[in-house]
């Protein structure tokens, strides 16, 4: 088996993955195993060189070595490859899908993960109702840091071979970044030739060859995906990281108030209309840096989790987030009327009000969308001595 890692320099801590190289090729070399090491730049770059991988039939493991949107941008290349294997190193912000296993320092081993065991893992396609998965949902920003624009939010074009210019005239997309650098005020120019919207596969995509995008970990709507949001605009400044900046979105986001009015329809025929804080569509169980959002997900059951919270307020919304940290909103009566759980295979949202969602991290527009789980779409490659946490 080939052994093939891709490096975000962009992910987590700055030049925190690329403090990886000497361990991985001393590893490698140790093991004897034929291996890469790729410095990406942009996620387009990434998926053109697994894809070209999977046009051989030989073996190989792709591990993605930055945060979990680095990882939703490998799963694009690997999803439905049988001789593909997914692994990944986490050097993110959050680091919330390697939370979903035992021993998650183990994914930070080399060597362990070079003896790893690949199992199957379900995953959930994101698309619209009417087919057209991106005609709906529009990249605002990349709050996690793997971005396809360079750290300062300096205009880009995504087109552009050169990756230096403001503008091309192939009218690829381009992302322009406001004065303040912050990703929810980028102003985004979608179009080309073709009409292609930004979710082009020749320019830098979230979307799989059939034109959905898949998550991972979860997808997050409302307060949820405006607290990602705002962590990767925080993150910048060395005193908050990781969970801290998380920590301190939240605490910012929830003193605003909002809700959003959407419409859920289920799989079985039901449907819901109301003011939401939040949603939470998961496969695993953790977001927002360790909250762990769906206790009683799993990634291998074939099944969505659905959490959706009504709006609280004042001391009670803060104990309600505390046990939404903890895990252990669902259990509570105190809260049994202020929050939807409920289990299945897809679901279709839209969203009244103008509103967001967070695709394992990465931020994107939302008006409606279809959401199912693809039972057992993805191998991924445990490292040794790590197993999944089960519900």
């Amino acid at each position: 088996m080939k052994h093939i890692f891709y490096i975000n320099p962009a992910a987590g801590s700055k030049n925190a993955p690329l403090t990886l190289i000497p361990e991985i090729r001393r590893a490698c070399e140790e093991a004897s195993v034929d291996y890469s090491v790729h410095v990406t730049s942009t996620a387009s770059e990434m998926l053109d060189s697994i894809r070209r991988e999977a046009a051989n039939e030989t073996p190989f493991r792709v591990y993605a070595c930055g945060g979990d949107g680095t990882l939703n941008r490998a799963l694009h290349g690997v999803a439905g490859v049988t001789h593909a294997e997914l692994a990944h190193i986490p050097c993110g912000t959050g680091n919330d899908f390697v939370r979903n296993f035992t021993h998650p320092a183990y994914f930070l081993d080399i060597r362990r993960q070079l003896c790893g065991k690949a199992i199957q893992l379900d995953a959930i396609r994101i698309g619209d109702p009417a087919g057209d998965a991106t005609g709906d949902a529009i990249r605002i920003g990349d709050p996690a840091g793997d971005s396809i624009s360079n750290p300062a939010g300096d205009a880009i074009s995504i087109g552009d071979p050169a990756g230096g210019s403001t503008s091309n005239p192939a009218g690829d997309a381009i992302r322009i970044g406001d004065p303040a650098g912050d990703a929810t005020g980028d102003a985004i120019s979608i179009g080309g030739p073709a009409g292609d919207s930004i979710s082009d596969a020749a320019v830098d995509s979230i979307s799989d060859p059939a034109g959905d995008s898949l998550a991972l970990n979860m997808v997050n709507i409302g307060v949820d995906s405006d607290v990602v949001a705002l962590a990767g605009r925080l993150k910048r400044y060395p005193f908050l990281k990781g969970s801290l900046a998380y920590g301190a979105a939240a605490i910012r986001v929830l003193m605003q108030g909002k809700t959003y009015r959407m419409h859920i329809e289920f799989d079985d025929g039901t449907t819901s209309e109301e003011d939401l804080f939040l949603i939470g569509i998961a496969n695993g169980r953790f977001c927002g840096g360790g909250f762990l959002s769906a206790p009683r997900a799993s990634l291998t059951d074939g099944l969505l989790d659905i959490c959706a919270i009504r709006p609280v307020r004042g001391v009670k919304e803060a104990k309600l987030l505390a046990t939404y940290r903890k895990g252990t909103h669902l259990d509570n009566p105190a809260y049994a009327n202020d929050i939807i759980y409920r289990r299945c295979k897809e679901l279709q949202i839209e969203a009244r009000d103008p509103v967001t969602m967070a695709v394992d991290g990465e931020v994107v527009e939302l008006k409606r969308v279809t959401l199912r789980i693809l039972p057992g779409a993805v191998r991924f490659s445990i490292p040794q001595g790590a197993a999944t946490i089960n519900a």
